[in-house]
């Protein structure tokens, strides 16, 4: 027969891996109740940053290029009078900002991860490449998601024609979870394929979008896009 203090012993060890495995779960319910605003990074995304609360968001790159500048497609072909849109967009004190963090980037020499760049020609706003990337960033609001390919299955390259530019190269970076037009840019430098995009020479034309919302994952969606016609 077991002695009084072997069932003393017992009771302590039943106790102790109870409070363990309450503490546990409590730890993983705090977690998944309290959801980060900010983006969780892929190790491709890792970038190192001077401030993590600042700087702790999601970034993406792509880039197309074609010899063909026809529009494939009946819906990819221009529906308005090339004038006419210009003259109905013009950039805000925001986007001329983003404009201006892009261009003094392009000013200066620059080593991309290892690839070194020389510095670029300054961009010029366009508002066809402006309504490319507006269109993404609501998109990725409104279906929720992060990612180059739209909720329809469309590229920035497809996205860029619909506008009615015609082009031989673009580019587009996203970002989400950002306060502000030089935290993206500070990241996207620190990304050696962003930054790519921003110092390619061939680019001559961009343009930006940021839309804030409550309603996705992310408190805010960024798109850039370059071209080159």
């Amino acid at each position: 027969m077991k002695g009084p203090g072997s069932y003393l012993l017992l009771l302590v060890i039943l106790i102790g891996i109870s409070v363990a495995s309450y503490r546990l779960q409590s730890a993983g319910d705090g977690y998944l109740n309290h959801p980060t605003r900010f983006a969780v990074h892929s190790p491709q995304d890792v970038i190192p940053t001077r401030n993590e609360l600042l700087f702790n968001g999601r970034v993406a790159r792509s880039y197309e290029e074609r010899e063909v500048l026809e529009a494939e497609h009946d819906a990819d072909r221009l529906t308005e009078d090339p004038a006419q849109a210009a003259e109905a967009c013009e950039a805000t004190p925001d986007q001329q900002e983003m404009l201006h963090l892009v261009n003094r980037a392009r000013a200066r020499q620059r080593d991309c991860g290892g690839e070194f760049h020389q510095t670029a020609p300054p961009l010029r706003w366009n508002c066809r490449l402006h309504e490319a990337a507006a269109i993404h960033s609501q998109d990725m609001i409104d279906a929720d998601f992060f990612d180059h390919q739209g909720s329809d299955g469309s590229t920035v390259g497809m996205r860029v024609s619909r506008s009615g530019y015609e082009w031989r190269a673009v580019a587009e970076n996203i970002a989400a979870g950002y306060p502000d037009n030089r935290a993206v840019m500070a990241n996207l430098l620190s990304s050696p394929t962003h930054c790519s995009n921003i110092m390619d020479p061939k680019f001559r034309e961009f343009g930006s979008a940021v839309i804030d919302t409550d309603q996705a994952h992310y408190y805010n969606y960024w798109t850039q896009v370059f071209g080159a016609r």
